[in-house]
């Protein structure tokens, strides 16, 4: 009875340890996910077209529509959120790929909030004042 306990422990051991005989090397990492600079940049470039648009809308709205007012305010916010994000990415070598792929998808979901919100102001923005041109 004892060796079968004994026999139970070290297979479980060797089971727990991996078996692999191969000691201190870490296990091979599948390619890391990146975001490319081309992606970032035109991420950036398209929160900046949303903060431009949504100040300028709530400029033409006034007092009219006060919800555009705050998305104004809080679009400085989605770019510094956009920026921090980015340079965890830049920054983190040691990152883990999980980890690497959750900020990336963060990234990601902040860039497509800029596009989808731009599209949306312009539904809400009041008409231009026609420009006479006498």
């Amino acid at each position: 009875m004892m060796f079968r306990i004994a026999v139970l422990i070290l297979a479980l051991g060797l089971a727990c340890k991996g078996g692999s005989g191969q000691e201190g090397e870490p296990p091979a990492e599948p390619d890391r996910p990146t975001l490319g600079e081309t992606e970032a940049q035109r991420g950036r470039e398209a929160c900046e077209a949303y903060k431009q648009k949504v100040c300028a809308c709530a400029g033409a709205a006034g007092a009219a529509d006060p919800e555009l007012a705050r998305e104004c305010r809080l679009a400085d916010a989605r770019i510094e959120a956009l920026d921090l994000q980015l340079r965890v990415l830049a920054a983190g070598d040691d990152l883990k790929n999980t980890d690497r792929g959750v900020v990336m998808a963060e990234v990601r979901k902040v860039i497509t909030g800029c596009f989808e919100d731009s599209l949306a102001v312009d539904s809400r923005c009041p008409p231009a004042e026609p420009s006479s041109t006498e």
